[in-house]
């Protein structure tokens, strides 16, 4: 089954002592680009939290969006008062409070409520091991969320891509008649040709003969056609059995094709083929620009 690299998914945990959440959104990407965002008690973690991403993705831009709270003071990391901090406010406070302009008490919960004033010590903090347990475990159901979504999106894809193959190599078949039976009538053009010639000019039949042997081979399509087809051949077996990650194997093989095909139109001067390879060049684009979202 193909994957997308778009994709979104999502879990939250609570308990007495901590609320975590993960969000993930996936878009396209040529690699597997993890943007994971942690509050300052937790990127102890992040090295840990990556490995779980990148066992489970191959692909894509991941932005990793994480909610946390303490809800229990034991499991906080320590906290102390700046004390030096304190004694500069309130000489400022005292400072304005000698303005005439300026009146009231200082108010102790304002204080507290200044940021500046607790210094938080997370140098070797760790949350406890099982509250641990459940970071990750949320993440795992993140993760769980995220790849059902890309797997859901990729059905379409696959349902897609299906059907477009199906076109291709419908309008592949039809090159093989029409440049057989153009072949028979080059050949016997060239032959009259040829006797026309040698009527009026004396030519070296070596040179000649080089010379035929070289237009032959100009005009002769019959290895495009079969490098096309075993292409085609390739990139259908994939969709049937698509192992992760896929993108890139089916980008390359889809590569291939529509050189196969550019050098089809280009050697085969034929209006037939012309029409032929402008329904597969534009039925490739689209296949091309569809592969650019498979993981």
């Amino acid at each position: 089954m193909l994957f997308s690299m778009t994709g979104f998914g999502e879990a939250s945990f609570e308990n007495s002592r901590i609320q975590v959440g993960f969000r993930i959104r996936g878009v396209n990407h040529r690699g597997l680009d993890i943007n994971l965002r942690l509050p300052p008690e937790l990127a102890y973690l992040e090295t840990a939290l990556r490995k779980c991403v990148q066992d489970k993705l191959f692909r894509g831009r991941v932005d990793i969006h994480t909610e946390f709270r303490f809800l229990d003071d034991e499991v906080m990391p320590p906290a102390r008062l700046d004390e030096g901090r304190l004694k500069q406010l309130l000489k400022i406070a005292e400072r304005l409070l000698s303005t005439p302009q300026v009146c009231g008490p200082i108010d102790v919960n304002t204080l507290i409520r200044m940021p500046e004033l607790m210094i938080v010590d997370r140098t070797g903090f760790k949350l406890p091991a099982k509250d641990e347990i459940h970071l990750f475990t949320t993440m795992e159901l993140a993760l769980e969320g995220f790849l059902t979504s890309r797997r859901n999106e990729g059905k379409h894809l696959e349902a897609d891509l299906n059907q477009r193959m199906q076109t291709v190599c419908a309008v592949s078949e039809q090159v093989a008649p029409i440049i057989d039976a153009r072949r028979d009538q080059l050949m016997d053009q060239m032959r009259k040709r040829l006797d026309l010639i040698r009527g009026d000019l004396q030519l070296d039949e070596t040179r000649l003969y080089q010379e035929v042997v070289y237009w032959s081979d100009r005009l002769d399509v019959s290895e495009e056609v079969t490098r096309l087809l075993a292409h085609l051949s390739s990139i259908t077996l994939e969709l049937e059995q698509p192992s992760r990650p896929a993108g890139k194997r089916l980008e390359f093989i889809c590569q291939e094709i529509l050189r196969e095909i550019t050098t089809l139109g280009n050697k085969a001067k034929l209006d037939e083929i012309s029409a032929l390879v402008v329904t597969l060049k534009t039925e490739m684009e689209k296949i091309r620009e569809q592969l650019a979202n498979i993981e």
